[in-house]
C-alpha cells in the first residue's frame, strides 16, 4: 500500500475498535486526575458535585468502566482538581 493509504487507516485498534493509544492515554490522564483529587483530600462525591455528575459516573470514569467519557467531563474534572486538560500530537513511531 502507498504511504498515504496506510496513513488513512489510522492507528491499530483493540477488540472493540477503539484506538489503543487513545485508551492508554485516557487511562493515564484519569489516573493523574485521581491522584490530584486524592492529593487534595477530595472525595469522589466532592468532585462529582463540582462536575455536575453522579458519584457513580465519576467512579466509572476512575475505574476504567467508562470507555468514552466526554471532553467536557474530563475538562470539568481537571478544573475541579486544579489542573487543565490538554491534547497533544507526537510523531508516530
Amino acid at each position: 500500500k502507498a504511504i498515504a493509504d496506510r496513513h488513512l487507516e489510522g492507528p491499530p485498534a483493540n477488540v472493540v475498535g477503539e484506538p489503543i493509544y487513545f485508551r492508554t492515554a485516557l487511562r493515564g490522564a484519569v489516573a493523574a486526575l485521581r491522584r490530584a483529587r486524592e492529593g487534595m483530600g477530595l472525595s469522589v462525591a466532592d468532585v462529582a458535585s463540582k462536575c455536575g455528575v453522579s458519584e457513580e459516573q465519576l467512579t466509572r470514569l476512575e475505574s476504567g468502566a467508562a470507555h468514552n467519557p466526554s471532553w467536557k467531563l474530563l475538562g470539568d474534572y481537571a478544573h475541579a482538581v486544579g489542573m487543565k486538560l490538554t491534547l497533544g500530537v507526537e510523531p508516530s513511531e
